[in-house]
């Protein structure tokens, strides 16, 4: 009889860690999905921004966008298209438990073979959030990339961590998900990417450097803050990497402008038209100025 309980005993528990392990790895599917969802919807916020007007841009940090209807439009569309990731973001986090406040609760379950135990979803305790960061991370990322950016555009500044996490605070003050201050840094870092694409893109429109070179010491600014990290945040190494490259091609587009500016300054058509030469000529990066495709499937 003791023998028999014993093996009773242990087959309970194994049925324990069987709804533990099935429960982790149901919410780590439902987190990858979401997350591919919110990178999907990220982009198109991205590729949205891209059409906003060169001459609306803020020429200062603080500064808001100057007043053009097309401006006005493209900030509407796009803020709509961040609250509609938001709310993908906040339903998905308070419904898988991610918040800061969730707790533990026990509750009876029946198996496959009728019988009932009391068991505890592995991960269902303060920390979840955290155990599945990888899942739901890289979408993370591509949204504070997109945020960022129309942040950008509204201010002239980079958008803060507090404001990021102020976006998952719900109306009655409950964080729906703790952002980890490593993905808000290598979302900055991917948004150097797209502001190297805007100014070339604002030179091929007919810019002669006001937006170049508020793009530049903006970008110079997040790479010097970010080498730091280097040693201790994965991929931020590579994604540096790819900034210094971003910045190369801007600083030889605000190169070709002043050399041009000095040859066409006394007629503004002409040096545009030299300046749109050069950027097609290699100094803007080529066919790096059109933002990241989207695939619409």
């Amino acid at each position: 009889m003791e023998a028999a309980a014993r093996g009773s005993a242990i087959q309970d528990q194994f049925r324990v860690y069987r709804t533990e392990i099935d429960a982790y790895n149901d919410r780590r599917e439902r987190l990858i999905k979401a997350s591919r969802d919110v990178t999907t919807q990220s982009k198109r916020l991205i590729f949205v921004l891209h059409r906003f007007p060169h001459d609306a841009l803020p020429l200062s940090s603080g500064e808001s966008s100057r007043s053009t209807k097309a401006g006005a439009r493209i900030i509407k569309e796009a803020t709509e298209k961040r609250d509609e990731i938001m709310k993908i973001l906040v339903e998905t986090a308070l419904r898988e438990g991610l918040s800061e406040s969730t707790i533990f609760v026990a509750e009876a379950a029946t198996d496959a073979d009728g019988a009932k135990t009391v068991v505890r979803d592995g991960d269902a305790e303060i920390g979840r959030a955290y155990r599945h960061e990888r899942s739901l991370g890289g979408g993370l990322e591509e949204f504070i990339e997109g945020v960022s950016f129309l942040h950008f555009l509204q201010e002239g500044k980079l958008i803060s961590l507090a404001e990021v996490q102020a976006m998952f605070t719900t109306a009655d003050g409950v964080v729906a998900y703790p952002v980890p201050p490593f993905r808000y840094l290598l979302g900055l870092s991917d948004l150097t990417g797209e502001l190297m694409r805007f100014a070339t893109n604002a030179v091929g429109a007919g810019d002669t450097g006001a937006v170049v070179n508020v793009v530049l010491e903006l970008m110079r600014d997040i790479r010097t803050a970010l080498d730091p990290f280097i040693p201790l945040i994965r991929d931020m190494r590579k994604k540096q990497q790819v900034t210094s490259q971003s910045m190369r091609k801007i600083e030889d587009v605000s190169y070709a402008i002043k050399v041009r500016s000095s040859e066409y300054g006394s007629d503004p058509a002409a040096l545009q038209e030299m300046v749109r030469r050069s950027l097609r000529g290699g100094s803007g990066g080529g066919g790096e100025g059109a933002p990241d495709e989207i695939d619409e499937d």
